[in-house]
């Protein structure tokens, strides 16, 4: 993951370009995003590591933002993954109905992933 083909040394350079060279870690997202489009839209421990190789940072900075972002998937999720707002807000208006009815179909619960990989099922915050 970002290494080893001449084609992500591209990718990486053209992403890092768009910062100074003294705000490296500014190229930390973009790196992550490239990192799980690469790994079929999740991304392992040693693709952030590399991500703070890149970006000279120490490994937990990037982990702190792979943490925080929903956008970021640290394990393996389905080819098709639901996220699903649980606030009270879309609660109201029907997020539970529409949860259940996910469930019931799909035959998972939340955090899950059909058994053919499929799809996956994840409540978030919208």
């Amino acid at each position: 993951v970002l290494s080893g083909v001449s084609e992500n040394y591209k990718r990486v350079k053209s992403i890092l370009g768009k910062y100074p060279t003294n705000y490296k870690q500014s190229g930390i997202i973009p790196l992550l995003d490239l990192a799980q489009r690469q790994n079929g839209g999740w991304f392992p421990v040693a693709a952030m590591d590399k991500v703070a190789q890149i970006c000279e940072v120490k490994p937990s900075r990037v982990y702190e933002v792979a943490s925080f972002y929903t956008m970021f998937n640290r394990t393996k999720v389905g080819k098709y993954f639901i996220q699903l707002c649980g606030t009270t807000p879309c609660m109201i208006c029907g997020s539970e109905d529409i949860k259940k009815t996910i469930e019931d179909h799909l035959g998972i619960k939340n955090g899950g992933t059909t058994k053919d990989g499929l799809f996956a099922l994840l409540e978030v915050e919208c």
